[in-house]
């Protein structure tokens, strides 16, 4: 009876002829089985290519149209530090757009944070978390509120923030997609800083009035893409300029004849016209 293997070119591995090639076959697979894949190994390979898409950047957390001049990408990017240095303003309308479309922000060492501005800055109260007093646990905090929030704001403590720490904490960010927002000078590394150089506060008008909204001129300068500095002027509070416009109108210009302010107010007895009293 003639052999049932055959002989195989180079190549083209082992021919199986009959039931002895197929016992040979088999005990070779056997014996290489553990320098191989083995199928929960290859779908275990599969699922991770299936869920690729996590390692996507998140994308950016949104910021109000007014302040997208203030920064060279399209809202608070993930995983780095944007410091803002000098205007309590200006931070917190950094916050509101994220706030509101469900950001969780926590505020470390500010015992005396202004709740009433931050609502009004748009911040949602329901998804911030206050640790005012960290104490000598504050690198501790830090890390445990970048694992938990979206948005990790704190001024800068009174002894500084050494190279190390925050390096640590900016890797930490990365890792989790947080972003860090110190408040404040001298926090080192960080990849974007918010700086307040002029300001102008608006509504006293001869004497009288309240003050309705700051102009305020404001430099960006940063690493990376954000190296070359940004400069703008914005309205702050947020808004507050153009209710006050919608509610009352433009303020009218005072206007001086023989040493009287003239200013124009409605005549009922003229169709409601104008006449200068």
């Amino acid at each position: 009876m003639a052999s049932s293997a055959a002989a195989s070119a180079p190549g083209e591995g082992t021919r199986i002829t009959g039931p002895a090639d197929i016992q040979r076959a088999l005990s070779v697979v056997r014996d290489q089985a553990e320098a191989r894949a083995n199928t929960a190994q290859m779908q275990a390979a599969v699922a991770r290519a299936d869920h690729l898409d996590e390692l996507r950047p998140e994308p950016e957390l949104p910021i109000a149209a007014e302040l997208r001049s203030l920064l060279p990408w399209t809202g608070l990017r993930r995983g780095t530090v944007v410091a803002v240095h000098s205007s309590a303003l200006a931070l917190l309308a950094l916050l509101g757009e994220a706030s509101k479309n469900g950001a969780w922000i926590s505020f470390v060492g500010f015992p005396h944070l202004g709740i009433a501005a931050a609502a009004e800055a748009g911040i949602v109260l329901e998804r911030v978390i206050l640790v005012p007093q960290p104490g000598a646990k504050w690198l501790e905090v830090m890390a445990i509120m970048l694992d938990g929030t979206q948005i990790v704001v704190a001024p800068v403590p009174p002894g500084g923030v050494t190279d190390a720490q925050a390096r640590t904490l900016a890797a930490r960010a990365r890792q989790r997609g947080s972003v860090i927002v110190p408040f404040g000078p001298g926090w080192p590394g960080a990849d974007l800083t918010i700086e307040r150089t002029a300001a102008r506060w608006q509504g006293l008008a001869m004497g009288h009035g309240r003050l309705r909204w700051m102009e305020a001129d404001y430099v960006t300068r940063g690493r990376g893409s954000a190296m070359r500095p940004r400069r703008c002027t914005i309205s702050l509070p947020l808004g507050a300029q153009e209710k006050w416009e919608r509610g009352r109108g433009r303020p009218v210009a005072p206007q001086t004849t023989g040493g009287r302010n003239l200013r124009a107010v409605p005549d009922p007895g003229n169709n409601g016209g104008p006449v200068q009293r």
